[in-house]
């Protein structure tokens, strides 16, 4: 298998069912960090972002769009922790965006943003909500 094959959405799909064990080696200058328990993983058109049990959000894959969420545009192979995000419960990602729901009820949202609803391309998480405290639908539904 190779690095490109982790973003195929059938084998991140059948890891998600249980049925492939993923396991992901994300090293930095400092300390390598191993990402195997992800509780949830989204996959987007080509990039992914993984849910850890401590309430942090993880991404990889291009990142054309900013949909890594680390406010720059280089693309990555492995998993790295998206900047700012702490306490989230679920994570989406669709095309190329990524949204994060937090305990807190807050949703972010970042990448492509669907006809510039929210300015343009969000290269780093973003809190979106409507001026009645609420979710705007255009953030799950935008193209």
């Amino acid at each position: 298998m190779t690095k490109t094959d982790l973003l195929h959405p059938t084998l991140l799909s059948a890891a998600l069912l249980g049925s492939v064990s993923l396991t992901f080696a994300v090293t930095s200058p400092r300390q390598p960090v191993e990402r195997s328990d992800f509780v949830e993983v989204a996959v987007g058109d080509v990039h992914a972002v993984g849910l850890a049990p401590d309430g942090t959000v993880w991404a990889w894959g291009r990142n054309d769009e900013g949909q890594l969420g680390d406010g720059t545009r280089v693309s990555r192979t492995v998993p790295a922790p998206v900047p700012g995000l702490e306490r989230v419960e679920h994570v989406i990602a669709h095309q190329a965006r990524s949204i994060a729901l937090a305990r807190d009820g807050t949703v972010w949202v970042w990448g492509r943003n669907g006809e510039d609803r929210y300015g343009e391309v969000l290269a780093s998480p973003t809190q979106v909500t409507t001026r009645e405290g609420g979710v705007s639908p255009h953030v799950l539904m935008a193209p």
